[in-house]
């Protein structure tokens, strides 16, 4: 199994029929569990339960009928779901004025695999017509001040500690407009 999601076991029991007339009376019990756990369908042959913590949960089945009892227990691991890697959203192109801030602003968001890790993003200018200094490099938003125009190229990464992911943005600079001579 794995956490956040249900669990079904289900058993099956035969009797000899003795005494006659009796039905059989399932009833299962929790044996261990890392962590408190509701059984669902708890008189039946089939039991649910939602586990909300990875480890070995041990189940106990007992079986009546009426005059005798036996009892079976299960065993399941559950694991933690499988890792996928962030989703990460930037704007594909954005304009600036040399001499200005430019501002890039990203989205990212994750599974919450593995747990306890935050999401860790990363600027790189991947072009440039001029040097950069990218502010907020481990942020989701990147800003700069532009000294010349042109094309720049930068790449957010993002990465929740074993698998990473990236959005490349264009910011196209142009010359701040022209300005009547100020006598």
């Amino acid at each position: 199994g794995v956490i956040e999601e249900s669990v079904t076991v289900t058993c099956t029991a035969t009797d000899d029929d003795q005494p006659a007339g009796k039905t059989l009376m399932p009833s299962w019990s929790v044996v261990s569990a890392p962590t408190a756990l509701t059984l669902r369908g708890p008189s039946s042959l089939t039991s649910q339960f939602v586990p909300t913590v990875a480890g070995t949960y041990k189940l106990r089945l007992s079986v009546s009928d009426g005059q005798l009892s036996t009892n079976s227990d299960v065993t399941v691991a559950v694991g933690l779901p499988d890792n996928k890697a962030p989703i990460v959203s930037c704007p594909t192109t954005l304009n600036a004025v040399v001499g200005q801030n430019a501002s890039v602003t990203c989205t990212a968001s994750d599974d919450g695999q593995p747990g306890g890790k935050p999401l860790t993003p990363s600027w790189t200018v991947l072009s440039s017509p001029s040097a950069v200094n990218l502010a907020g490099q481990t942020s989701l938003t990147g800003q700069f001040v532009p000294s010349a125009a042109g094309a720049y190229k930068l790449r957010l990464s993002v990465s929740d500690s074993q698998l990473s992911t990236f959005s490349d943005v264009t910011v196209t600079v142009s010359l701040p407009p022209n300005q009547a001579p100020v006598i």
